[in-house]
């Protein structure tokens, strides 16, 4: 066995997880933001984000299920799922990584864009590192960095986890990228080649 373990105190329980060989052997929870009730953000035409954070899921999924990873989504349809649950399920399951996908929006500026990557505590600042930089080598948007997010489903996680927002849906010519096939595949590529690399394959 080889690779290394992360440990946090919660109370008095130590949650540990130890890093897999290879990505075969790795436990991975898709966190498809948003869903039933909570639409999320709603783009200039008309995008709902908990669809396309669906879209997007679905297509990581799949490529990580060809290296032979465990992938668990924290909601299959468009249903509602609370952030504790996600959280959960992300802890019943002891992923390795739990990656949680987002859309951006923001009411003062259509012309925002651009991709985030958001981690909360200090020892998934790495993760967060190793698929932000795979995201800059294939998307052909703004690189809004790598920053600390005060997000529920990241700071009440004890697995490894991040958070993605993947584009600006308020910005009518990116949300139109969005929505496009290239988009969603360079995205579904970029995140499961980021994995493949902070795993091994």
């Amino acid at each position: 066995f080889t690779g290394f373990c992360i440990a946090r105190r919660l109370g008095k329980e130590t949650i540990k997880t130890d890093r897999p060989s290879s990505i075969a052997k790795a436990t991975i929870v898709i966190d498809p933001g948003h869903g039933g009730k909570d639409q999320g953000t709603k783009g200039s035409h008309g995008t709902l984000e908990k669809s396309v954070t669906l879209r997007t899921a679905n297509l990581i999924a799949k490529r990580l299920e060809a290296t032979g990873a465990n992938v668990i989504l924290t909601r299959e349809n468009d249903q509602y799922v609370n952030l504790a649950t996600r959280v959960a399920i992300a802890s019943e399951n002891k992923a390795h990584a739990f990656i949680s996908i987002h859309y951006d929006s923001t009411e003062n500026d259509r012309n925002a864009k651009g991709y985030t990557t958001y981690y909360y505590h200090p020892e998934n600042e790495k993760l967060a590192r190793t698929v932000h930089q795979q995201l800059g080598n294939s998307m052909n948007t703004i690189d809004r960095d790598v920053r600390v997010g005060n997000y529920f489903v990241i700071r009440e996680n004890y697995q490894p986890s991040i958070l993605l927002e993947l584009g600006y849906l308020s910005n009518p010519t990116e949300e139109l990228d969005i929505n496009s096939g290239i988009y969603q595949e360079r995205v579904a590529t970029a995140v499961s080649d980021a994995l493949i690399s902070y795993f091994g394959k």
